[in-house]
């Protein structure tokens, strides 16, 4: 894996916190970001990162110039490799890092200071359509929640704005 815009642009990432987990591909990672270039401010955009896995998707957010970038996952092997990734990459003051369940973060606390909300769960995860209503419950209308899912699984949602096709994957963003 590799950093494809800003600060960190071409630094790449060794390892991985284990099969577990399944990376944004640098193509869509790359894609995603064009189009968020054209909407956000880096240096004023709050993110939060569910099931952040790798934290690739963080370190692009802080290589864009976000200042403040919470990455929530609950696998404790995932949760150390991104603490080594902050001192290797020297964010620790721009990186929170919550070893909790996403869909009980999402359901404890509060949302609306987000700008951006990237989901990134297991393709065969049961609890899409759960994450996202609890999601636009709690987020205020300006912040974009985007959800990274396998390109067959459909989740249609009234607040749907837009979708990105990258291979097998599918960015669908919402807007309140």
């Amino acid at each position: 894996m590799r950093i494809t815009g800003g600060e960190f642009a071409g630094r790449v990432i060794k390892g991985s916190p284990g099969s577990h987990v399944r990376p944004t591909t640098d193509r869509a990672r790359e894609s995603f970001f064009n189009i968020l270039q054209n909407r956000y401010d880096f240096a004023q955009t709050k993110v939060l990162d569910l099931f952040a896995g790798t934290g690739v998707m963080a370190l692009e957010f802080i290589s864009r110039g976000c200042v403040d970038v919470v990455s929530v996952d609950l696998n404790p092997k995932s949760i150390q490799f991104m603490k080594q990734l902050k001192l290797e990459f020297g964010v620790a003051d721009n990186w929170s890092l919550k070893k909790e369940n996403a869909l009980n973060f999402v359901q404890i606390h509060d949302l609306q200071s987000y700008d951006v909300i990237y989901a990134d769960p297991p393709y065969h995860w049961t609890f899409y359509q759960e994450l996202l209503n609890q999601i636009m419950k709690k987020v205020a209308s300006p912040t974009l929640v985007c959800l990274e899912h396998e390109r067959n699984h459909l989740l249609p949602h009234i607040t749907l704005v837009e979708e990105k096709f990258y291979g097998q994957s599918t960015i669908s963003f919402y807007r309140k």
